[in-house]
Formats: structure tokens, C-alpha cells, sequence
């Protein structure tokens, strides 16, 4: 049987909160897994601990108690090039997360130097173009400040896919774009997991865009995971009160539009 992409088991993270040397519980006994080519949203209020659970699995933090796995192997028994050819990190913010004084070529190639992948230039034109900017001449040698944010987004999914990683984890990656630029984005994800059969843990407030492109939605509060269901049951029946709180808003907004 094939591992899971990523599974976090037990999983707690302190931090210290500034006030009488006291400590803020951001992660709190997480237990969650995604399943090969699966697509799992967690989604919560700002604050729930959506993006430390990301940065988590990404090993950019450590926790102070749990196990993280990638693949069935232990997060801290792989190295660094191991954990990106497994995990690559799309931020949310696209001004930011894309290293200004390169042109998209190099960003998007620079993975491929890093593992010493040849054939580099035909590996960033075809995962431009895999993202929607085609023809990838258009961009590639452009600035990142020359581009719209939803430009932007596509780059940095171009540069998490170019190795084909087994799971990608998306921190809210729609939420500076606008409604029709995020429902393009979601889209895309979805081709592409069809496509490659790559899993995402897609991390959003957005329970309407968890809907459209979830296998699984996850909900997390003051840390914890409350409910963790398949989309279909969950939209239909939340167990736990801040999922239903969740759905309420979806079904109260679609009311309001009909």
C-alpha cells in the first residue's frame, strides 16, 4: 500500500506569547493525514493554526511533541533536497514570495540547479505553460514586478510543481486575488491533481473554495482539528458547532445571492 503524502500524528507547537514568559498553544495534538493524490482542505477562522500545521509539514518549524511523516519516512530523517522532491510550499502572498531581483526563469529553475536536473529551460517552459502563461516566452524573462498577482500565483505554483513533488501544500494561495482570479486558481489546482496526481493540503477561510476542490475539509479551532470529513458528508451534515457555524455562512451568503 502506498504511504500517506503527509500524516501528522499527535502534533503540538508552542510558541512564547511575549506576556509573563508564558506560552501560546498554536498547534494543539493535530492529528491529520493526507492520503496519495488526495486533496484535503483545512479551513478555520484567522488565528485557528492553519498556517503553523503548514509550516509543520514543511519542516520550517519543529514540533514540541508528535510525528510528522512524508511518504511513511519520518520528516527529520530526510534532507533537505529529499523533503522538496516530496513537499513543495506554495505561499499566499505573490508580492512577496517570489525573490524580486530574478527573472521568472530563474525561479522557476532554480529548484531543477538545486537537484542538478538537466534539460532546464524546456522544464520551466512546460510548467509555465502548465500553470496558464503561455507562451512561456511571454514571461520567462520577465521581473516578478512586472506581473498582476494572478501572474504571480501561477509562478510560484510553476515553481512547486517543476519537480513533481508528492504533496503540495497551499497556504490560503487565493487570498490576494480577486473572486474570479480565485475561482481560476482552484481550477487549475484541480487539473493539475488530475493530471499528475499530486495531494494538497489546502489551507483556506474559504469554505466555498474548499467545497469545489476538497476531497476531505478539515476544521480547525484554538489549534485543534474539531471535525475532519469527507466534503460531501460535511457540507451536508457538520458534526462539530464551528463547522456548522461554517456552513451556516455558505448557505446564508448563497441565500442572500439567490
Amino acid at each position: 500500500m502506498t504511504p500517506a503524502a503527509l500524516v501528522l500524528d499527535g502534533v503540538t507547537r508552542t510558541f512564547p506569547s511575549g506576556r509573563h514568559r508564558g506560552t501560546v498553544v498554536a498547534v494543539d495534538n493535530v492529528d491529520l493525514a493526507v492520503g496519495p493524490g488526495e486533496v484535503v482542505g483545512l479551513v478555520g477562522a484567522s488565528g485557528a493554526g492553519k498556517s503553523t500545521v503548514a509550516r509543520l509539514a514543511a519542516g520550517l518549524v519543529t514540533p514540541d511533541r508528535g510525528r510528522i511523516l512524508l511518504g511513511g519516512t519520518a520528516l527529520p530523517d530526510l534532507d533537505r533536497r529529499s523533503r522538496a522532491r516530496r513537499l513543495h510550499l506554495v505561499f499566499q502572498d505573490p508580492w512577496t514570495a517570489l525573490a524580486p531581483h530574478h527573472r521568472v526563469g530563474w525561479i522557476v529553475g532554480e529548484p531543477l540547479a538545486i537537484h542538478g536536473i538537466g534539460d532546464r529551460d524546456r522544464r520551466v517552459r512546460d510548467a509555465l505553460e502548465e500553470v496558464g502563461l503561455e507562451p512561456a516566452e511571454r514571461v520567462v524573462d520577465r521581473l516578478p514586478r512586472t506581473l498582476s498577482g494572478g501572474e504571480r500565483q501561477r509562478v510560484a505554483l510553476a515553481r512547486a510543481l517543476v519537480l513533481r513533488p508528492d504533496l503540495v501544500v497551499a497556504d490560503e494561495p487565493t487570498q490576494m486575488l480577486d473572486a474570479s482570479r480565485r475561482a481560476g486558481l482552484v481550477d487549475l489546482l484541480g487539473r493539475l491533481r488530475d493530471r499528475h496526481g499530486t495531494a494538497f493540503l489546502y489551507i483556506t477561510h474559504d469554505l466555498a473554495l474548499a467545497q469545489a476542490f476538497c476531497d476531505r475539509i478539515a476544521v480547525m479551532e484554538d489549534g485543534r482539528i474539531v471535525e475532519d470529513q469527507p466534503t460531501a458528508h460535511f457540507m451536508a451534515s457538520p458534526d462539530s458547532e464551528p463547522a456548522r457555524r461554517l456552513v451556516a455562512a455558505i448557505e446564508s451568503l448563497h441565500a442572500g445571492l439567490a
